[in-house]
């Protein structure tokens, strides 16, 4: 770029990288992620869902990208534990139990018994707010029933 006398200006030393672009998502000064006055559980939260703000995450499971990436209970973990209060569950039949991945893909299975146990660890942790489950159901009656029963276990 050109600065004053038309001299060519070096980029700043501080440029945005992968890295510094993630610390700026995760960091408290984004009020997409922190907003300044966390509702809390004594608001008033007699009003319409979409009238509220809402941390929400899609493909919550998924650690990496979406056709080879890794399902894990962790990651429900750590978005609960960041302050999202809706998360996405894609549930899919198992050999024996239900399961959680992205189907007709790549990525990796991780039991439904663990990502609802990981829910119900940190689902309270950072925040007294309702926490929304978007269960995205590829189950049978069968596991669909075996889902309910491990929900309301935990």
């Amino acid at each position: 770029a050109t600065g004053k006398n038309n001299k060519i200006e070096r980029p700043a030393t501080d440029s945005l990288n992968p890295c510094r672009f993630a610390l700026l998502l995760l960091s408290p000064e984004n009020d997409a992620v922190a907003p300044a006055r966390a509702p809390s559980a004594t608001d008033d939260l007699d009003r319409p869902l979409a009238q509220y703000w809402s941390a929400a995450s899609h493909n919550s499971y998924i650690v990496g990208d979406q056709l080879t990436g890794r399902s894990t209970a962790d990651a429900y973990r750590r978005l609960l534990l960041q302050g999202y209060r809706q998360v996405e569950i894609d549930c899919w039949d198992g050999r024996t139990q239900p399961i959680v991945t992205h189907g007709h893909t790549f990525c990796t299975v991780e039991r439904f018994a663990e990502v609802v146990r990981a829910v119900a660890e940190c689902a309270f942790v950072t925040s007294e707010l309702p926490v929304i489950l978007s269960l995205e159901m590829h189950c049978s009656p069968k596991h669909q029933h075996r889902l309910a029963q491990m929900m309301q276990e935990h």
